[in-house]
């Protein structure tokens, strides 16, 4: 919560306990209630200085995108583990081991 958000909680608390308490007039309490109610729509709504520099529209120069040099191209070992064909194989091959886990369970 914001300072300004902490202290409208708190003399909104005070007001409704003075309420409570008898200590305000109903038409007072009404009136504070409501001023105090606007002030904090009227605060949180209000573009602040970022939100209006944000909001503008600004020419920004085009990005110049260039190549990573440190990035090596792929060796045979990351090109077969892309392959389909290995992931096939490695599939069947799990497969297998299930296989064989299964059945030398069953057999004890």
């Amino acid at each position: 919560m914001n300072d300004w958000e902490t202290r409208a909680n708190l003399v909104l608390q005070d007001l409704n306990a003075a309420q409570a308490e008898r200590r305000l007039d109903p038409a007072e309490y009404r009136r504070r209630r409501l001023q105090l109610l606007q002030s904090i729509v009227r605060s949180a709504g209000q573009p602040t200085e970022r939100r209006r520099r944000v909001a503008a529209p600004r020419n920004l120069p085009t990005p110049i995108v260039t190549v990573r040099r440190d990035r090596q191209p792929p060796n045979a070992l990351q090109a077969a583990l892309r392959s389909w064909k290995l992931r096939l194989w490695a599939a069947v091959m799990l497969l297998g081991a299930a296989w064989v886990y299964w059945h030398g369970l069953s057999t004890l």
